[in-house]
């Protein structure tokens, strides 16, 4: 993955407080088709290991329509606003001029692509 012309905003957390934005850009940049864990309709998900006991879920949502962005703009303020036990944590975003990142917590033993999917189809129904 390309990162030139990108943005990226690391919400503040214990799980990623050692590592700088830098280190997690070289990181998914290196991730391939391998690292795949779901797609859909709307993106790509991977897996993207930080260390052996730390990992992200990394969902690529590709742009070029206005409703896609828009998306991506209510996906990003739902899940940043929800601190549940139950739903996985937002802990960034990067935005780029050909594709936006959403970076989640890691489902173990879960779908994180079925819970992204069904959590697209509720925030595309919220009216902000």
């Amino acid at each position: 993955m390309d990162n030139a012309g990108g943005k990226i905003v690391i919400f503040r957390s214990s799980v990623l407080k050692s590592l700088t934005t830098d280190v997690i850009l070289k990181k998914t940049q290196k991730l391939n088709s391998k690292d795949i864990i779901g797609s859909g309709g709307y993106g790509v998900v991977y897996e993207l290991k930080l260390d052996d006991s730390t990992a992200l879920a990394i969902k690529r949502l590709n742009r070029g329509t206005a409703e896609r962005d828009k998306g991506f703009e209510r996906e990003l303020e739902a899940m940043a606003d929800i601190k549940h036990r139950n739903i996985v944590t937002l802990h960034g975003y990067y935005t780029a001029p050909l594709y936006n990142l959403l970076i989640y917590e890691l489902m173990p033993h879960g779908s994180l692509d079925s819970f992204l999917h069904g959590m697209y189809l509720f925030v595309s129904n919220i009216t902000f």
